[in-house]
């Protein structure tokens, strides 16, 4: 029984205990030792259920901290793509904005290419119709001035010639004409 107490004591839980039949003091004693192989092979029991129960909640806490490690790193790339996609949209649209400007330079400029032309091609017509303008006023002048020259020309070269009884075909005509027409 020293021996059964002793393997007990140290954790040997396989141990038979015998006597417990017993109605003596040693019957006692064994029944004693049966309740605390008992309870002790409860608490082994109760040890490993609770170091299964640690383990697996150790290893949830770890499998929560891999998803939550995860969703963290999931979170940052998304947080990156949209960074990088902010960054395409915004240089696309600063390329877009360039482009826009070239565009309506170009426009601007062969607008104002073709506004040059135009008006070259309205001052070239201004200045030839002033010129034209001149030169029929001065043809005009010059016409006047030969109609007034011969009305007083040849009305005195008429009186001129009378006096002198000079006349040639083409004066005859002028006499003629401003005859008839007193």
């Amino acid at each position: 029984m020293t021996r059964l107490m002793g393997n007990l004591a140290e954790g040997d839980l396989k141990v038979e205990i015998t006597g417990t039949e017993r109605g003596d003091e040693i019957g006692q004693m064994s029944a004693a030792m049966q309740v605390l192989k008992d309870n002790s092979i409860e608490a082994e029991k109760l040890r490993g259920e609770a170091e299964k129960a640690s383990e697996a909640q150790h290893q949830r806490d770890e499998e929560d901290r891999k998803r939550e490690a995860e969703a963290a790193e999931a979170e940052r790339q998304r947080q990156e793509e949209e960074r990088q996609r902010k960054e395409e949209e915004a240089e696309a649209k600063r390329q877009g904005e360039e482009e826009n400007r070239s565009k309506l330079m170009l426009m601007a400029n062969d607008f104002e290419a073709s506004v040059g032309n135009i008006v070259k091609t309205v001052s070239a017509s201004v200045q030839q119709m002033q010129s034209s303008s001149q030169s029929m006023a001065t043809l005009a002048e010059q016409t006047s001035g030969q109609t007034q020259a011969r009305s007083y020309g040849g009305a005195a070269g008429f009186d001129q010639r009378t006096d002198r009884g000079h006349s040639n075909g083409r004066d005859d005509q002028f006499n003629q004409r401003d005859h008839l027409s007193d």
